[in-house]
């Protein structure tokens, strides 16, 4: 179970330019979906279910990667660092949510969501010291 986090884990801690560490994770957690779909899936039956235990601890330290990354990038940014687990958990959320929907349709190829995602997050993330509520303070 553990292993579907591994290498995007990874890429959080050796990744340190933000935009390649974004595309980079996205594209590990999604090809860790591709070889493991059967494992994916009851990853997410189990937080459905409500009955995580073990699952819960693995996504846990998940989200610890994510958000330790992001809140470095806030403070390097001059940014509220303090919204970093915050941010780590609705990107969690919405890959969890996008790799349901990806596996299921496989409408888009694996690299071209990558790439679509990456562009969002970044432009997004790109902008916000220009919005008075993310600003370190």
């Amino acid at each position: 179970m553990a292993e579907l986090y591994r290498e995007s884990n990874e890429v959080m801690v050796t990744r340190t330019r933000p935009h390649r560490r974004i595309a980079d994770g996205i594209d590990a957690f999604l090809r860790a979906v591709e070889r493991e779909p059967q494992m994916f899936r009851f990853v997410r039956y189990v937080q459905e279910d409500g009955s995580a235990g073990a699952v819960g601890e693995v996504l846990r330290r998940h989200v610890a990667y994510i958000a330790d990354a992001t809140r470095r990038d806030f403070e390097r940014f001059g940014l509220d660092a303090t919204a970093a687990e915050a941010v780590a958990h609705g990107l969690v959320g919405m890959m969890q949510f996008t790799a349901s929907w990806w596996l299921e349709n496989r409408s888009v190829p694996r690299e071209r969501l990558v790439a679509q995602l990456t562009d969002w997050l970044w432009e997004g993330f790109r902008h916000l010291d220009s919005a008075e509520s993310w600003r370190a303070g």
